[in-house]
């Protein structure tokens, strides 16, 4: 039998020939529009999966069977196994295949009874919890354990016995049967189902939902998406907040706060009821040191009070590595409190599955200047807490699972500790050492940070990648600090970028280098998660025609195909651990304070706040490029010009950026009432502005780098002119692309926290206050006319209503 994560683009060419000619009906209809569920700004596909393929494609399967008399299942299967079961029955009905019916049969027979009278028939199953499964499998010789399938992965296997044809859908979990029934109903059209006779395991393990970009996962996608984790978590504030009563700690007022948390208890636990049906783990990233559960009192302050005053000595002292709002690892208070919380939400919550733990992170820390804890090394006090924890939690719970996310620790660690030499890579392996197997694996960054539309796919792996530390990577493949046009869902925040091709590469290079598990968001790198030789290219054109339908989708997607190359033209690589796609050269010297005062931008279209916000990231140097302009640059020359001018013409991107615009424009005139091809297309005219600004920005800054290197009083002037015609032209594609842009921000919908507010400033007031500071030192350095006048001037009295 063979064994595969995909194979069936071979069988799709062979047969593809020979099913064309057949006029058939197909699973999934691109000449409507997608129904979507709105859980993302702009929704997500109520069947994802059938994206992986055309409909001509679906058209090429091999039929098993054109009916189905029965779906078989085990009288005690689990609710995914009867999602998976009434999923399939619904679709099959529902295209003339049969009656379907589900069968329960008791688990320990290992054969159907002698009156049954299907003869078509597909049996869904745990080998280890239903005879009959086990059967079938032995007799094909199927092995289905957690080892082959890393877990969830699932088989698909044709069997024949007399006048009966099974179809056995089979896996070491009931979650892997779910996803085969998914399999098997996603390709299944009105030709009938497909015969599929094959192996499939994910290519990681874990596969969540990161709470703390989206609140509120989309749980009726998680079965189809094969995502395993429900993660619920304290990183997102009030969504869970509070749930337990800390019975032992009266003076936290649990109490008083009852009714409410009694309220969300109750929410929590139908979230977990679905994603249960719907295959996922229910799990929780949470660090017990802190107050993120805990009932509402007020301020972090006056949960400390309160418990240092019922218990003297509980409070931390003054540590300058540390938070002072802290409380003493040393005291054995403080281990009752983290004891109590884990014991109490591992009652409250028996379906738990999984504990994400985070120590030193979000409000509570291990940190304490006493004399106790300076005898108490670092490294000890983390281990400690971490068995404390998982002790407690399986005193009530054996079975549950505990992954780690170490950031916060793994800093502290080094801050105590010397002999690590600052180096993470031997903290996390130091830590690993003392959790062992216990800790199945660290939450950590893919990239360093996560997210950044240059660093997911032109930044070095994760350090810690092959390094000995199983690692489920926060793989973040939107644009950074909000949703990105890479599925396309949404509008991004500077400029078009797909980049889904990109980040199936890294998953493919990754995967098989430690990495167990990913923390995902979006449409596209999930599918990725179970079948990592999915086409990007191939899915994003099934995703535009079925959501804009065939003529209209095929043009958004030729005008977003390829757009990740405008981001590699930006990319200077000028920060490597930054997370902003702006990337420009500074024109004056890196990290020095700004040449000039930046107050004038609140006449470009930004609010007195913003411009605030903006001045103290300046003073931070965050979300600007992170090294000065390479010796090359700076030293540039009349005669070594060229290379500059090449790379600065950007001519592939321009023409990327032009095709953009043109093929939305086409998708527009073909669908002119649909308001996301309105958006992507404003977004494209945007786009054609970013591009060249930063093309006539770096063309400024080399002429002017020339002249600063030219002795001949007439060359120098040539350069300077250059320059300056240079700098007005970036001057005008500046207020153009703010005059497009910030509109498109200003209107997004208000649950889009980070769009609205980071946009503005981390992307529009960063371009903004870089070429203030380069016209400043241009007119200081050249005279002339001032610049600094010309641009204050533009952006004036060329602002719109933003």
């Amino acid at each position: 039998m063979p064994v595969t994560h995909w194979s069936f683009r071979g069988i799709a060419k062979i047969m593809l020939p020979i099913m064309l000619s057949c006029a058939v009906g197909h699973a999934y209809d691109y000449s409507e529009p997608m129904r979507c569920k709105q859980v993302l700004p702009l929704g997500y596909p109520e069947s994802p999966f059938v994206l992986r393929f055309s409909s001509e494609e679906l058209k090429a399967q091999p039929i098993w069977s054109r009916q189905a008399d029965a779906i078989v299942i085990a009288n005690n299967a689990s609710d995914a196994i009867r999602t998976g079961a009434e999923a399939l029955r619904s679709t099959l009905t529902k295209l003339g295949l049969g009656d379907a019916t589900v069968v329960e049969v008791d688990s320990a027979q290992a054969a159907l009874p002698a009156t049954f009278k299907g003869k078509r028939v597909i049996v869904l199953g745990v080998p280890g919890q239903f005879a009959l499964a086990n059967a079938l499998a032995q007799e094909a010789g199927l092995q289905v354990t957690v080892e082959l399938l890393n877990e969830d992965g699932f088989i698909i296997k044709p069997i024949s016995q007399e006048r009966r044809k099974l179809l056995l859908i089979v896996s070491p979990v009931a979650r892997g049967v779910l996803y085969g029934a998914y399999e098997l109903e996603e390709r299944t059209s009105s030709r009938g189902m497909p015969r599929i006779d094959q192996t499939f395991i994910p290519s990681v393990r874990y596969r969540g939902w990161p709470t703390h970009v989206f609140i509120g996962e989309p749980a009726d996608a998680l079965g189809r998406w094969r995502l395993n984790i429900s993660m619920a978590s304290d990183w997102g504030g009030g969504s869970i907040n509070p749930l337990l009563f800390y019975k032992d700690f009266p003076e936290l007022g649990g109490a008083a706060q009852s009714a409410q948390i009694l309220t969300n208890q109750q929410g929590l636990h139908a979230r977990y009821a679905n994603s249960i049906k719907n295959g996922a783990m229910p799990a929780i990233t949470w660090n017990p040191l802190s107050f993120s559960i805990a009932p509402q009192m007020g301020s972090l302050q006056a949960y400390h009070d309160a418990l240092s005053a019922a218990h003297p000595g509980m409070a931390a002292k003054p540590d300058p590595r540390g938070f002072l709002v802290n409380f003493c690892p040393s005291n054995p208070a403080t281990r009752l409190y983290v004891e109590s919380a884990v014991r109490e939400f591992v009652e409250t919550f028996p379906e738990i599955e999984l504990i994400n733990i985070m120590l030193s992170d979000l409000g509570g820390e291990l940190n304490c200047g006493c004399e106790k804890c300076a005898a108490y090394p670092f490294l000890d006090r983390a281990a400690d807490y971490m068995a404390l924890v998982i002790k407690t939690a399986r005193q009530v719970k054996p079975s549950i699972r505990f992954t780690m996310c170490p950031p916060g620790l793994l800093h502290y660690i080094s801050a105590h500790h010397p002999e690590f030499h600052n180096d993470p890579v031997a903290v996390a392996q130091a830590l690993k050492n003392r959790l062992g197997p216990d800790v199945e694996a660290f939450l950590l960054s893919l990239g360093s940070p996560p997210g950044g539309d240059c660093q997911s796919w032109l930044a070095p792996d994760c350090m810690l990648l092959d390094k000995g530390v199983p690692l489920i990577s926060f793989f973040q493949h939107y644009e950074s600090d909000g949703p990105g046009i890479v599925s396309p869902i949404s509008c991004i925040l500077s400029h078009l970028s797909w980049s889904l091709p990109m980040h199936l590469n890294t998953l493919q290079r990754c995967a098989p280098k430690g990495m167990v598990g990913v923390m995902i968001q979006g449409a596209g790198i999930e599918v990725g998660c179970w079948h990592p030789e999915l086409d990007g290219n191939a899915y994003m054109q099934n995703w535009c025609r079925a959501k804009y339908g065939k003529e209209a989708g095929q043009d958004v997607f030729l005008a977003i195909k390829d757009t990740h190359k405008i981001t590699e033209a930006f990319y200077l690589d000028t920060k490597p651990d930054a997370i902003e796609s702006v990337d420009f050269y500074r024109w004056g010297t890196f990290c020095a304070p700004w040449a000039t005062d930046m107050g004038a931008l609140k006449n470009a279209g930004l609010s007195e706040y913003e411009v605030s916000i903006l001045m103290s990231f300046i003073t931070l140097s965050f979300s600007l490029p992170q090294a000065p302009q390479p010796d090359g640059l700076r030293k540039v020359t009349v005669g070594d010009q060229e290379p500059w001018l090449e790379r600065f013409a950007v001519a592939d991107a321009i023409a990327i950026a032009d095709q953009s615009e043109q093929m939305l424009a086409k998708a527009l005139a073909s669908e002119p009432g649909n308001s996301e091809i309105q958006l992507l297309h404003e977004l494209a005219k945007a786009t054609q502005s970013l591009v060249r600004l930063f093309k006539e920005y770096h063309l400024a800054l080399l002429y002017a780098n020339t002249a600063r290197n030219t002795t001949e009083q007439g060359a120098r002037e040539e350069q300077v002119a250059q320059a300056r015609q240079h700098f007005k032209a970036a001057l005008e594609q500046v207020v153009d692309y703010r005059d497009r842009y910030l509109p498109l921000v200003r209107n997004q919908d208000a649950t889009l926290w980070s769009l609205k507010f980071n946009a503005p400033i981390k992307y529009m007031g960063t371009i903004f206050g870089i070429l203030r500071e380069a016209a400043y030192l241009f007119d200081q350095e050249f005279g002339g006319e001032s610049l600094l006048s010309y641009m204050d001037q533009r952006i004036r009295t060329e602002s719109k209503d933003l």
